[in-house]
């Protein structure tokens, strides 16, 4: 595992995900000086067939938790809609090439 000092390259939010069948918040994160790249996207799937693993209330409060976890990293990038966050710092953990996880470096914004 390894830390690196990053930034929010894109930003987009619609359909994306598992083949373009969600709908949610791509991201794309910029490391290395552009030399490497990991992307993360927070959302669900676009509709929900008859015979789901999930109910319509789960499925349901999916978009909710999409739509809380945006308003929380607008909160933290201290910008007011979803294409402002273009160049925002961020720390992301990378297993090799793979994400673990990341977040907003509120302490230099």
């Amino acid at each position: 595992m390894e830390k690196i000092l990053g930034k929010i390259e894109k930003v987009r939010y619609g359909f994306g995900g598992y083949d373009d069948a969600m709908f949610g918040l791509s991201l794309t994160f910029s490391m290395d000086g552009g030399k490497r790249g990991v992307s993360d996207f927070r959302g669900t799937w676009i509709t929900r067939s008859s015979n789901a693993q999930f109910s319509e209330s789960e499925w349901l409060n999916s978009y909710t938790n999409t739509a809380v976890f945006i308003r929380d990293l607008l909160l933290q990038a201290k910008v007011k809609e979803i294409s402002q966050l273009a160049g925002t710092p961020v720390e992301v953990e990378v297993d090799q090439n793979t994400l673990k996880s990341w977040r907003v470096l509120t302490e230099v914004l």
